[in-house]
């Protein structure tokens, strides 16, 4: 069920991308979202917002509670949240993590122009399609854990993540090929290989089943844990215990 309601959150402009919203309350830094005026026009009395100044009451967060412009409502931090915790006096939360655990992107780039790919576009697509293992279920991947290598989690986890290692997952996870339209950064692009007509693969993965497992078995857990060492928590979903802690070395 969705948190109950807050207090307007105040959101100060600092340039055309980035927005803070001021410390207040028992919030131990600020915020800051990184949207243009549309975008947060469009957050205007989200509850994601709300959640960034949540995470923002993390004891040993380093910097701001930041929230990237994919950000929307998520388990206690929002989707698209990006905190740092100190390793002596930070916490772990497993909501935070997320249950998707190492879900991201990357962008590869490739020796090919777009020149070079257009005439071979179906080719290629069908090529990605036979080589990537994807989807539920998937198990043409040759990568293999052995059960001595996942001893760490349940064999709920290792159950459902086992099919799936190697793989792109499934869910939103995907491969996608595009290239440089335009550059604007012209020192950061020629550093990473990216000049414009160049062919790149945008890569979205994470551990889906296993990973989605592994956050379940945690959360009871930390729920006790947050109050055992007496953790104030502006929403129970942030539950969470310190880095140093037996239950966070565990996790």
């Amino acid at each position: 069920m969705p948190a109950p309601a807050a207090s307007p959150v105040t959101v100060e402009q600092l340039d055309p991308y980035r927005w803070r919203v001021p410390r207040t309350g028992g919030m131990r830094t600020d915020g800051l979202i990184f949207a243009d005026a549309g975008l947060m026009h469009d957050l205007e009395g989200d509850q994601c917002v709300q959640q960034v100044v949540n995470v923002a009451h993390l004891p040993g967060i380093v910097g701001p509670s930041i929230a990237m412009p994919d950000i929307h409502w998520g388990y206690g931090f929002p989707i698209g949240g990006v905190a740092a915790f100190d390793e002596h006096e930070g916490v772990v939360s497993p909501g935070g993590v997320g249950y998707d655990i190492n879900c991201g992107v990357r962008l590869l780039s490739t020796p090919l122009t777009l020149a070079e790919a257009r005439p071979r576009l179906r080719e290629l697509a069908d090529t990605l399609y036979r080589e990537i293992p994807s989807g539920v279920g998937a198990s043409r991947s040759d990568v293999r854990l052995s059960p001595k290598e996942l001893d760490a989690v349940s064999a709920r986890a290792k159950q459902r993540g086992k099919d799936q290692l190697g793989t792109v997952g499934s869910g939103n996870h995907f491969v996608e090929v595009g290239y440089v339209a335009e550059v604007f950064d012209h020192a950061a692009a020629t550093w990473l290989g990216l000049a414009p007509g160049t062919v790149t693969v945008f890569i979205h993965s994470g551990s889906r089943g296993l990973g989605y497992q592994v956050c379940d078995d945690y959360l009871d857990r930390m729920v006790r844990a947050a109050d055992r060492y007496g953790i104030a928590l502006p929403d129970k979903q942030l539950c969470c215990a310190p880095l140093t802690s037996r239950e966070a070395q565990q996790y």
